[in-house]
């Protein structure tokens, strides 16, 4: 993988959580400047922690079922 291909996906990020849990960014991709909620910054941040609390569970039962299975 060259230099330019791993700032090309790091800057897109995973396509699996886009495409199987696409509900927590889809509000905030449509809001403006002028609609968006007085809160945004704290929603964006909250949908945030939720994608690293889910990643974390999804390595923890990855790393669990490869110990079981060694």
């Amino acid at each position: 993988m060259t230099g330019s291909d791993a700032a090309g996906r790091q800057r897109r990020g995973p396509s699996a959580p886009a495409v199987c849990l696409p509900g927590w960014r889809v509000r905030g991709k449509t809001w403006t400047s002028g609609n968006r909620p007085a809160d945004w910054k704290q929603q964006m941040n909250r949908w945030d922690r939720y994608y690293y609390v889910r990643v974390a569970v999804i390595i923890a039962a990855f790393a669990l079922l490869a110990a079981a299975l060694t």
